[in-house]
């Protein structure tokens, strides 16, 4: 789990440090500034999720959730099928997991998830339940109809969108096996 913490209110100038020699890149080059660049501001609507009520840290989740399908066979997919009790039980264990793994993160990411159904199916989980989370999911073009997702505690976050930037593969790529999109597969 990713923790990112709010800086807090400015306590004055930085303590000086040690002046470093100018890095250089060879003989007869212009020194290099070692300092990293200032990470750049954001206009207030230009995140995808912002963080609400004041939170100091926004806990921050990644989870594959490794073929979270339902029991429906999608017929334009080559989804597995789980029988109920498979279904709930990987449900189960899943919201388990948020809950004690992910300490009920207010932001997770999710992979290989089939359709908003096993997502309304998961966040309704007695397990985790009273999180109150909500879902987004970016449906993609994989053969057996896996894609990507994100729970989100609508408490905590605002969504004001979800976008999958770049859905073309730079031509050439090798990962872009058929018409240049990104994770295409045969």
């Amino acid at each position: 789990m990713t923790t990112v913490s709010s800086p807090g209110p400015a306590a004055g100038p930085p303590p000086a440090a040690a002046a470093a020699p100018p890095a250089t890149m060879g003989a007869g080059a212009a020194p290099v500034d070692p300092t990293p660049p200032a990470a750049p501001a954001l206009a207030p609507d230009a995140g995808v999720a912002q963080a609400l009520k004041g939170v100091d840290t926004l806990r921050v989740a990644n989870f594959n959730v490794e073929n979270l399908f339902d029991t429906v066979s999608n017929p334009d997919k080559r989804d597995p099928v789980l029988t109920p009790e498979e279904y709930q039980f990987k449900l189960t264990k899943l919201a388990l997991a948020l809950r004690d793994y992910a300490d009920g993160a207010h932001l997770v990411a999710l992979q290989e998830v089939e359709n908003d159904t096993v997502l309304r199916d998961l966040v309704a989980q007695p397990e985790i339940r009273d999180l109150g989370y909500d879902f987004r999911i970016i449906e993609g073009n994989d053969i057996r109809g896996i894609n990507v997702a994100m729970l989100y505690r609508s408490e905590y976050v605002k969504v004001d969108g979800v976008t999958a930037l770049d859905s073309q593969a730079p031509e050439g790529a090798w990962w872009a096996r058929r018409e240049g999109k990104l994770h295409d597969r045969p």
